[in-house]
């Protein structure tokens, strides 16, 4: 019979005896034993039916001392494991003929190594005395390769085990410090903070290390979280925190972000937010349910209930305003998450108001919506007068007073509104009113809401990767915002007070344009015409309260229903908010905070949601008068230049009021090397408005001792809700600093800056420099 390679005893070497088996002394601590045990147990020999024992000798806690064990010399044809009780094992081999003892490394938790054996030495052995626990688990593997394998694999396992255990943590850790944070990198705002905050020569510091390579791209390489900063800057970024519908969004977009892979979840946390948000009841009229949605589509809609066009009438008079409803029929692409999330929205709405409405329902009432009615409609006319009928409080004369109160004498003289659909959604109303089922009516348009939310973007992942996935979130999400805007808007403005702080916040900007353009080194009658396009701008705010109609009961006559809800709910804030756009010749612009039209400043629905006013009503302190106050200033600045722009000599005049700045109009800076251009984002047109608006701000602060709260802390990545430190502070970045790398884009260098900004708590420092500071070398003017 062929020999097998085998592992000698290493007490072979202290024997003289020759070829027979040894006994062996094995010491080990009871925990190493029991844990040899446990590691060996699936793997014992069952080849030897013998078994020997001896008397345990005893031991004692202090010394972790395992007993002696005396074994009898057995031949053995092969490994054998012999486990005494649970205190020790001791494996007995035969040893080589040959006479030559084998040398067996072994690398734990990875591979066993073969053992190759070596000529034995002719000297006598030491005496010593081996680490039996890890000696017995050596030899048993060597000597065995269905124990190697099993030992291997079981070693991979539990490693594999332990990684993944670790990671499972880590990512919880991770994630519940990243939802409890605002910010995602305390490293870096340690960093920040160390040569801004606490820093002896904070001027310095700035210059050196924010402007230089605090925050430059390729001084950090860690990766950027993408899904972090989008609901950063969504969530974050808004100033509703305390509004009901901003705990939805953040709800929405959380769920938007967390479940792109797991779509029918995010159908059931949508459903949720939407049932647990609104104040739903169990005891509902249809009309009420109607009525309920009218409220959740006023905070949660998709899309803007009015889009109001204008109309050219003869000799280029206004005629007309169009009044085009939103159709609550599913598109294509809302069909899709409609049809794929129906079940779960059903479920959640059936298990909130214990109802039993089906998703078959609910099918019904939407095949009836969109098979029903033609998809082209005709405006149809609503007299002035009408609007009476619809809305009890409103008629002719406040149609024109308040016309008249905003500056539009020549609206105020239109006599009919051209309506889009009027029958056509009164019908709509109608056949819902009419399903005798209100649960699935209201599911209906539960659903309808659910799948207009994500209409924007492909919820499969494998058709939509994260990032993009991501932003078509955040496009949707931003789109929908002006919807819920209405709500604070006017909330902010059925205050004196606070109505109040918003016009000494413009009156002080607009003091400060003046006093800008009358120290400038313009020639008088230059500064003239400038004069007189400022001095006559008025604000025109908006009105105090909104006028709804009424919805309290069972509504018994749809049409009228349909065509109020359509027609005249949203006068108060959308009409007021269109109208002001319509001079303009871009059409509406929902990213402008405030239109300019003639001398007439008209702030948008899109801008007074964000005038986070903390405190007392009675505080003087003017909180957001940093950003409020730029919005005004660049409108101000922004008539400057287009009245300059009507004159031959305008190009001139207004590069004359940018001398303040380092960098000319064109960008590029008087002492910049051929080298520094090659390596910074310098050739790039500087707007010269913002940098004159930032500079009449500061002004205006100065002047406003109660405006200038530095120091209070904004936590936020937006420049809604920055203390004016921090907002003035993000644009001397954005337009101070040299950043490295061709490639930067304005929008890149704006996210660098945003980078930093959100990191430090306070950055009075940069604003409070020596006429000698780097910061100062950067800008004089802005700081």
């Amino acid at each position: 019979m062929k020999k097998k390679k085998a592992c000698s005893d290493p007490g072979a070497a202290m024997d003289p005896t020759g070829p027979e088996t040894s006994h062996e002394t094995v010491r080990t601590a009871k925990s190493d034993a029991d844990s040899v045990s446990a590691a060996t147990a699936g793997t014992t020999s069952h080849a030897n039916n013998d078994v020997f024992q001896s008397a345990k000798a005893p031991s004692t806690r202090s010394s972790l001392v395992a007993p002696s064990i005396g074994l009898d010399a057995r031949a053995a044809s092969d490994a054998d494991v012999v486990k005494l009780g649970s205190d020790v094992v001791t494996v007995s081999q035969p040893r080589p003929a040959s006479g030559l003892a084998a040398s067996c490394p072994v690398s734990l938790g990875h591979q066993v190594e073969e053992c190759f054996p070596k000529k034995e030495s002719a000297e006598p052995a030491p005496s010593r005395v081996p680490s039996t626990t890890l000696l017995s688990l050596k030899y048993k593997i060597c000597h065995s390769p269905v124990k190697t394998i099993a030992f291997v694999a079981a070693a991979v396992t539990a490693a594999l085990a332990i990684v993944f255990a670790l990671s499972v943590r880590f990512r919880r850790e991770e994630g519940r410090r990243t939802n409890d944070e605002p910010f995602c990198c305390p490293e870096r705002a340690r960093h920040l903070a160390r040569y801004v905050d606490r820093s002896l020569e904070p001027c310095a510091d700035f210059a050196r290390y924010v402007c230089s390579s605090g925050f430059r791209r390729d001084a950090d390489q860690r990766p950027f979280n993408e899904y972090v900063a989008v609901e950063r800057d969504v969530i974050l970024g808004t100033t509703l925190h305390s509004d009901e519908y901003a705990r939805f969004l953040g709800d929405l977009f959380r769920s938007c972000l967390r479940t792109l892979e797991h779509p029918r979840l995010l159908a059931d946390e949508l459903a949720l937010g939407l049932i647990g948000t609104t104040g739903l009841k169990q005891a509902m009229t249809a009309g009420e349910v109607l009525n309920f949605f009218l409220v959740v589509s006023l905070k949660f809609s998709i899309n803007t209930l009015l889009t109001v066009r204008k109309i050219d009438g003869e000799h280029g008079k206004l005629s007309s305003i169009q009044l085009v409803p939103y159709d609550i029929r599913l598109n294509d692409s809302q069909l899709e998450f409609f049809d794929f999330g129906l079940d779960t929205i059903v479920d959640r709405f059936n298990g909130k108001l214990n109802t039993t409405a089906s998703p078959a329902q609910v099918v019904s009432i939407d095949t009836q919506l969109r098979g029903q009615y033609p998809s082209e409609l005709h405006p149809s006319k609503l007299p002035i007068d009408e609007i009476g009928r619809l809305l009890p409080s409103y008629s002719r004369d406040r149609w024109v007073k308040d016309m008249t109160h905003f500056g539009w004498p020549e609206v105020a003289s239109v006599t009919e509104l051209l309506v889009y659909g009027t029958v056509y959604v009164s019908t709509i109303f109608k056949t819902l009113l009419n399903t005798k089922n209100w649960p699935a009516a209201f599911a209906y348009l539960l659903a309808y809401t659910a799948a207009g939310a994500y209409s924007d973007f492909d919820v499969s992942p494998q058709k939509a990767p994260p990032s993009s996935a991501s932003n078509a979130c955040l496009r949707a999400t931003v789109d929908n915002m002006p919807n819920a805007w209405q709500f604070t808007y006017a909330r902010i403005f059925s205050s004196h007070e606070k109505n109040a702080r918003v016009n000494a916040t413009f009156h002080a900007v607009l003091s400060a344009v003046i006093a800008d353009v009358e120290e400038s080194t313009l020639s008088p009658d230059k500064i003239s015409v400038a004069r007189n396009v400022l001095l006559g701008a008025v604000l025109i705010p908006p009105p105090t309260h909104l006028v709804l109609p009424d919805t309290t009961g069972v509504f018994a006559n749809a049409d009228r229903f349909g065509l109020a809800y359509y027609s005249a709910l949203d006068h108060e804030f959308q009409l007021t908010r269109a109208l002001t756009l319509l001079g303009l010749p871009r059409g509406i612009d929902a990213q402008r905070p405030a239109s300019m039209f003639g001398h007439r400043v008209i702030p948008s629905a899109a801008f007074y949601p964000f005038l986070d006013f903390d405190g007392p009503a009675a505080t003087a302190r003017i909180d957001n008068m940093a950003v409020m106050g730029t919005s005004f200033a660049q409108l101000l600045w922004t008539a400057v230049k287009k009245s300059f722009l009507n004159h031959s000599w305008g190009a001139e005049a207004f590069s004359k009021l940018s001398t303040c700045m380092s960098f000319p109009a064109d960008g590029i800076k008087d002492d910049v090397t051929v080298a520094d251009k090659a390596t910074s984002v310098v050739s790039r047109p500087f707007d010269a408005v913002r940098l004159l608006s930032i500079n009449s701000v500061l002004r205006a602060m100065q002047g406003l001792p109660q405006a200038a709260d530095w120091h209070r802390p904004r936590p936020s990545w937006s420049d809604w809700n920055l203390s004016h430190a921090q907002f003035f502070y993000v644009r001397h970045v954005f337009f101070a600093c040299f950043f490295s790398g061709e490639s930067l884009t304005a929008r890149l260098l704006m996210e660098d800056a945003n980078a930093a900004l959100a990191y430090v708590g306070d950055f009075a420092e940069a604003f409070s420099c020596t006429p000698d500071s780097p910061t100062m070398n950067k800008r004089a003017c802005l700081v």
